[in-house]
């Protein structure tokens, strides 16, 4: 086994590796997807109309304690509908079909799915935006555009009507 086998092989491992922080146990994020307990976000966009919600469960250490509590964290499925680009110094605007009002969203993890971009990386406010929005931006590629799919971990439960426009 070659030094060049082993960090491709680790580094292919750490692209399909089970992820913490705000995404669902049971998620999984690759270069053009997110899964969660082994469904597809990508492919769940192909066949439903977006937004889609769906929950699941982040277990956390209970402060102090050998024992665990149990959070509940929603995942968006949104679709971009529009995008404007960088304006008088604003960030660029990513427009999609859920009403972010009305949920936690946790906009330094959204994803881009269904397709892998090699774009540079570069802030966008995702509106109809969260009322803090304009401290918290996402970073998706630069190439973004309409017809493009994103995933949004949430906090808490939300429902489909919570975020419909």
């Amino acid at each position: 086994m070659s030094l060049l086998h082993t960090v491709l092989t680790s580094h292919l491992a750490t692209m399909r590796a089970p992820v913490g922080g705000p995404w669902p146990d049971g998620a999984v994020l690759t270069p053009d997807d997110v899964l969660v307990d082994g469904v597809s976000l990508a492919a769940t966009a192909q066949v439903a109309a977006t937004p889609v919600v769906l929950l699941g469960r982040r277990a956390v250490p209970a402060a102090g304690h050998h024992t665990t509590s149990t959070l509940l964290r929603s995942v968006l499925v949104v679709r971009v509908d529009a995008t404007v680009p960088r304006l008088r110094g604003l960030p660029r605007q990513v427009w999609v079909d859920a009403d972010l009002s009305g949920c936690s969203p946790i906009l330094s993890e959204v994803r881009l799915v269904g397709r892998a971009s090699q774009a540079r990386r570069v802030r966008f406010v995702v509106r109809p935006e969260h009322a803090d929005a304009h401290h918290d931006l996402a970073r998706l590629p630069e190439d973004v555009h309409e017809r493009d799919v994103l995933v949004i971990p949430c906090l808490g439960a939300i429902s489909p009507a919570d975020i419909a426009l």
